[in-house]
């Protein structure tokens, strides 16, 4: 029966280490740098900067702490919040935007609706169909 338990666990181990790697696998690519990236996946750069250009988007519909997020000031004097300062060394490199709230409620069934301000059911009503924001700004 010890037999039997034993390469039970086995299995199991080698199941969820095997899936662990599975879900890691699209990752691995983005730590390559230079010469050893795929040149196919290498960011676009912008022809008015030598530094290729990133999106990222943080959605407060997911419990996100604006207060420790967005500072109180406009423009590039403002005062570093808890959650900016990870990316002071960057600063010069990014922006903040704030507003850009679209309106539309729903938890966790309108988290959709993130990057596009657009439902579901509405989306086939739309010329575009569904495009997000990161696309959009993928395309340009």
């Amino acid at each position: 029966m010890s037999m039997t338990i034993s390469t039970h666990l086995h299995r199991r181990r080698f199941v969820l280490q095997s899936v662990t790697g599975t879900l890691l696998l699209p990752t691995l690519a983005s730590l390559a740098s230079g010469t050893e990236a795929n040149p196919s996946q290498r960011p676009i750069k912008n022809s008015e900067h030598s530094d290729p250009r990133r999106f990222v988007a943080v959605g407060n519909l997911l419990g996100f702490q604006q207060k420790h997020f967005f500072p109180q000031e406009p423009g590039k004097g403002y005062k570093d919040t808890a959650l900016l300062k990870p990316l002071l060394a960057n600063r010069d490199k990014f922006t903040v935007y704030r507003g850009l709230d679209h309106g539309l409620r729903g938890g966790h069934f309108a988290v959709h609706t993130f990057l596009s301000g657009v439902l579901h059911h509405e989306s086939k009503n739309r010329h575009d169909g569904n495009m997000t924001l990161d696309q959009y700004l993928a395309d340009k």
